[in-house]
This record gives structure tokens, sequence and C-alpha cells, in this order.
């Protein structure tokens, strides 16, 4: 076994930023789920990066379109101003990055900044797949989980690295070990 050691395990690139002292609460997935069936005004920002939100995301979620961690506080920058002052309640895979990103919007000035606790894979646990579309972008040999938590047929571009549905592993432009939609031509 290789163990290396780093100095953030999700490289923001804000030393100020500590999530031992300061981060915004966590909701349950109990309770997100009743804020979502009870149709509460909350803003629900997707943290993750653009190839994880394209395999699935939550219904009515913010994406902010970011092909890196690093690039979260830029992008919360172009949010509506509005969204300072409503709710927000963020997620990601497993609630480690919104730890850091919660801290983020919070010191940036929105109001109130919730995470959901154990992110989209303790959602799934609880509450199954209810209010979700697609599938859960995992980073390890499985690439992606459906709601019950099983692997899917989902793959990755042996050149690129971009997750890819079975209708991408499909195309013509898509060559197991050589290319697929994303990277063909390049």
């Amino acid at each position: 076994m290789l163990v290396k050691r780093k100095r953030e395990i999700i490289s923001l690139g804000m030393d100020e930023i500590r999530p031992a002292e300061f981060t915004g609460p966590h909701i349950s997935p109990k309770e997100f789920k009743q804020m979502l069936d009870d149709g509460d005004e909350v803003v629900v920002l997707d943290a993750r990066n653009d190839y994880e939100t394209r395999v699935g995301m939550f219904d009515g979620a913010v994406e902010l379109d970011i092909a890196s961690f690093r690039e979260f506080p830029e992008a919360i920058g172009d949010l509506p101003d509005e969204y300072r002052s409503k709710t927000v309640v963020m997620y990601c895979t497993g609630g480690i990055r919104c730890e850091k990103a919660s801290a983020v919007m919070l010191k940036a000035g929105f109001d109130d900044v919730r995470q959901l606790e154990g992110g989209i894979l303790g959602y799934f646990e609880e509450c199954g797949g209810t209010h979700w579309n697609g599938d859960c972008f995992v980073f390890d040999q499985r690439v992606a989980l459906d709601h019950q938590l099983e692997e899917t047929e989902i793959v990755m571009c042996f050149k690129c690295r971009e997750p890819l549905s079975a209708d991408e592993q499909e195309s013509e432009q898509y060559v197991i070990g050589q290319h697929c939609p994303y990277c063909y031509g390049a």
C-alpha cells in the first residue's frame, strides 16, 4: 500500500479556510428531503465539478460549472446577489468538500449556508433516490453509483478521464483505450 502525505485533502488554495474552526451547519438527509418534499424556498447548490454534475444532480440544483474545486471561490461570486440572503443547502459526493465550501460562502457574505450531512451518498443511504436525477460519480474504480449504492454502467475514458454514460459509449467517437466524444480529435 502506498500512503502519501498531503497538505490539503481537498485542495482549495485558501489557507485561511479551516473547517475544523469554522464551517456551515449540517442538515441531515431526512431534513433535506423534507425541505424538498415541502417545496421550501432554498437554493440547492451542487459543489462538485462539472464532470460529476453531468452524471447526476438533485432536482433544481444550481450547477457552478467548475472543472476543479479550486474554481469554487470565484464561481460563487458569479451567483445571483439574491442568493446571499436565502438559505443555501449545498451538497457534494460525501460531504468533505462542503466543509470547506460552506466556510468559503459564509466568509464571502452568504447569510445562511448549510451542508448536507454525508453528502449524496449519505442521502442515498437514508432517503434513496427521491429528488435525484441520474447517478453519483465516485472517485474509485466503480466510477458511479445509483441511488441504491450499486455500481452503474458508467465508465471513464482512458485518455481524458471523463465519465461516459452507456449512450456515450455507443458513440462512434468512443474507442476503448483511445478516445471518447469529449477528447476525440484533441
